[in-house]
């Protein structure tokens, strides 16, 4: 067989074609068309000859993995500033200190016993009776005195955010209770 048939045909196939397509001045339609006419070319002489095996495609060599960023280091977290002067209330105690008698008490306690120690009694059993009641009346009177003179104030246990504990005495408690966030400053308390 000859081979211009082939190639007429396959010239008439491409002219065919490129009368259906819009017009174009694309150098690569051209170059297209080429491949066309000269692979119809090409498989009218495998007609003619026997069929070579075609040649295997190199597969495409793998890709490195790219190498993964690493991790930003995280920094540990700063701890917040421990205040050296605040605290919890861990205990509110109420302390009641007698107070130191000065004698007066003592005085009027002997005189208010002996005379009520003398109205018992006639003779010697009068005057045993008015030293007793002055005896008594001066004890009774130097424990009155101390009742009087005796003062009440809270002490108040704090847990420092430190780690410490520390202790104050205040006379009065007023707005604290356990548990409650307070700062001690000078040996008072002050509610935060």
């Amino acid at each position: 067989m000859s081979r211009s048939p082939f190639v007429a045909a396959a010239f008439a196939w491409v002219l065919a074609l490129s009368a259906c397509a819009p017009p174009q001045d694309d150098p690569q339609a051209e170059a297209d068309a080429e491949e066309i006419l000269e692979a119809d070319t090409a498989s009218a002489d495998a007609a003619q000859e026997p069929a070579a095996a075609p040649e295997p495609k190199p597969e495409p060599a793998p890709r490195p993995a790219a190498p993964r960023p690493k991790p930003a280091p995280v920094a540990a977290a700063k701890p917040p500033p421990v205040c050296n002067e605040c605290g919890t209330v861990a205990s509110i105690e109420l302390v009641k200190e007698k107070g130191q008698g000065s004698g007066a008490g003592a005085v009027m306690g002997a005189i208010a016993g002996g005379v009520i120690g003398h109205q018992f009694g006639s003779g010697s059993g009068n005057d045993l009776a008015t030293a007793a009641g002055a005896i008594a009346g001066g004890f009774g009177g130097h424990e009155a005195e101390k009742r009087v003179r005796a003062t009440n104030y809270y002490r108040v246990g704090v847990n420092m955010e430190n780690g410490s504990y520390q202790t104050v005495n205040v006379t009065d408690p007023a707005g604290i209770s356990t548990g409650t966030k307070v700062r001690v400053s000078g040996g008072n308390i002050h509610l935060r």
